[in-house]
């Protein structure tokens, strides 16, 4: 037995052992170094995501609040009447100038001449006549 033991110590002692326990644990080393930088990458990114995925819901929710404006009925009177001047018939509609004059007019109803009509003499008797 005390061959055995005595063979042990020699090779816990030896210098090869101590590379080869050395080269094991620098193994390790690596390989928890590069599992660790591979969770910090993938939080990294999980947060990104996170991020974005707000961004997104705000966005979503925006275009909800818009949709339903859109639907409402007085939506399509509102943006005829700011963008297009129109105003309902018999409605007095006044109009500042930049000079400041103020001008009123009655809208009236423009009766469009008959469908075989050609459509630029339509909108000529539309705005002109």
């Amino acid at each position: 037995m005390g061959g055995k033991r005595g063979f042990l110590k020699s090779i816990f002692k030896s210098g090869i052992f101590l590379l080869f326990v050395v080269a094991v644990a620098i193994v390790f080393l690596i390989s928890f170094g590069k599992a660790f930088w591979q969770d910090y990458q993938i939080k990294k990114e999980i947060n990104q995501l996170m991020q974005e995925k707000e961004k997104w819901e705000k966005n979503k929710l925006v275009s909800l609040e818009k949709l339903q404006e859109i639907k409402s009925g007085d939506f399509a009177e509102r943006e005829a009447r700011l963008k297009f001047g129109l105003g309902k018939e018999g409605e007095k509609l006044v109009i500042i100038n930049s000079a400041g004059a103020a001008t009123s007019s009655t809208k009236k109803e423009v009766k469009m001449s008959s469908a075989s009509a050609f459509n630029p003499k339509n909108w000529w008797n539309y705005f002109f006549k």
